[in-house]
């Protein structure tokens, strides 16, 4: 079975998708703080966007501290959430897309909700779909998934009622609830307890045979794939050379671009390292507002061309973004052992991107560490564009 590594771009895709399918183009709020609470006597007409921080810790079963999102009020939009830890109670009529460290849903979300983080537990009311990459998916025995489930990480559980089909893949997986269309499962371990009913059909694959108890219901047929030892070999294997293949075109990439743009790029890592904290939050802002202006933009005729050359901008950036933070994080790692030595960015880009591909391995943080390079990386790329234009221009407003 294929690492949970190996499933990152999924999640990029999962991230990008929403906000790209947006139904909405009206105007929408922007919030950034340690802690934030929507209280339950409020609404916000628009589609809204969160980016909050703050340690949390668990009380029970609900998310509690001094940071993170309390969403118990009403949203007529979208949410768009990133940050430590929220917990939400109230009702988005529109789309839920959050990446976090902890996600605890007990309310209602309208049509999709998209989730990525360490841990996620959802309790609540989903009008459509529910795709989840995380470390520890827990639908509850009062969750209500009306469409599909597609779920990626360590640990699933799912309790509650999914009314048409589900996709997982995982590590363990537990099933107790209530399926009405087939079910599609690649795990190592699968057990399905009473008093679970799957109204379609089963299939999985695994090493080992799926546990179900005898009074578990499945209305069609079992479909077991048997995965060898070998077979999973030759996968990390190929996932190990697709690795390696990937390291060098960044490398390659990077070089380039030290070579080619070395004044921007000295700009951009500058820019990271003394404002880090706004790099990030530019970057967090414009991979998630640059979709909104290539929609609007394509709905005019005179617009599309702009909306083709940002989408254009949007893909070269989003690759590159990580050299930037590379080279950033290799510099850190030098001055750290060789102390007032200013190491030439060539030589931080390759211990960056060595430091960078040791941690997008590590588990259960891994996908932490890619979305956070991402958003640096962006940031970064974008306040050096800035600070060139600045050195172009301001010879001509001295005059």
């Amino acid at each position: 079975m294929k690492s949970i590594r190996t499933q990152l771009p999924f999640l990029l895709f999962i991230l990008l998708a929403a906000f790209l399918t947006t139904q909405s183009i009206s105007a929408f709020e922007f919030k950034a703080t340690d802690r934030f609470t929507l209280p339950a006597s409020d609404t916000i007409p628009d589609d809204f966007y969160i980016t909050c921080g703050g340690a949390q810790f668990m009380i029970g079963s609900e998310s509690r501290g001094p940071g993170g999102a309390f969403i118990e009020g009403t949203v007529l939009g979208d949410v768009c959430l990133f940050g430590g830890a929220y917990y939400m109670t109230g009702e988005i009529q529109g789309n839920l897309n959050s990446a976090s460290q902890r996600a605890t849903v007990r309310g209602k979300v309208g049509r999709t909700a998209r989730l990525a983080g360490e841990y996620v537990t959802f309790d609540g009311e989903i009008g459509k779909d529910i795709i989840v990459f995380a470390r520890e998916t827990e639908l509850g025995s009062s969750s209500v998934v009306r469409q599909d489930a597609s779920i990626m990480g360590e640990d699933v559980s799912l309790n509650g009622t999914i009314e048409r089909n589900v996709i997982i893949y995982a590590k363990d997986v537990i099933i107790s609830g209530k399926i009405g269309g087939d079910v599609n499962i690649e795990a190592e371990s699968i057990t399905i307890v009473s008093p679970a009913e799957i109204d379609g059909d089963l299939q999985y694959k695994s090493r080992r045979e799926i546990k179900i108890d005898d009074d578990v219901i499945i209305g069609g047929e079992i479909d077991w794939e048997k995965v060898s030892k070998d077979k999973d070999k030759t996968e990390s294997e190929t996932d190990w050379g697709l690795e390696i293949v990937l390291f060098f075109c960044s490398l390659v990439t990077g070089l380039i671009m030290i070579s080619l743009f070395k004044h921007h790029t000295s700009l951009s890592v500058a820019q990271m390292k003394a404002h880090w904290l706004p790099s990030f939050g530019l970057g967090f802002v414009f991979i998630f507002a640059a979709p909104f202006a290539m929609i609007i933009l394509m709905i005019t005729i005179i617009g599309i061309p702009a909306a083709i050359i940002l989408l254009f901008a949007y893909t070269v950036f989003f690759y590159i973004a990580k050299i930037y933070t590379a080279i950033v994080l290799g510099n850190i790692i030098i001055n750290a052992f060789r102390k007032n030595v200013e190491p030439k960015n060539a030589i931080s880009l390759v211990t960056g991107l060595l430091a960078l591909t040791i941690i997008f391995h590590l588990p259960f943080i891994g996908w932490l560490g890619y979305i956070m390079t991402l958003f640096f990386g962006l940031g970064a790329l974008l306040r050096g564009i800035h600070e060139c234009r600045k050195k172009i221009t301001q010879p001509v407003h001295n005059e």
